[in-house]
């Protein structure tokens, strides 16, 4: 006997089955976490046996949708320049 069950959907690839953030930004995670935003805003710590902790100088500085945006362009920035210099090579 045949199913008839039937999946209209593709199945999902490996590599969207081992990422359960696929379909997510990392900087939308980051502002629901509500994650302390480090960017300017860390000091290193050594702790010997060559290991270091990255501590942040104001925990209360948080993401929001400015420092988001604010992270994006610059990231977008630095993409172009990459992509300008492989261009001219």
């Amino acid at each position: 006997m045949k199913s008839n069950v039937r999946c209209d959907k593709l199945p999902l690839s490996r590599h969207q089955l081992a990422n359960p953030y696929f379909d997510s930004h990392m900087l939308d995670r980051l502002k629901k976490n509500e994650s302390t935003d480090l960017c300017n805003n860390y000091t290193i710590k050594y702790v010997g046996n060559e290991f270091s902790r990255i501590e942040p100088i104001d925990a209360s500085k948080k993401f929001s949708n400015s420092t988001a945006l604010k992270s994006l362009k610059k990231g977008q920035q630095k993409y172009r320049k990459t992509l300008d210099k492989l261009s001219e090579t």
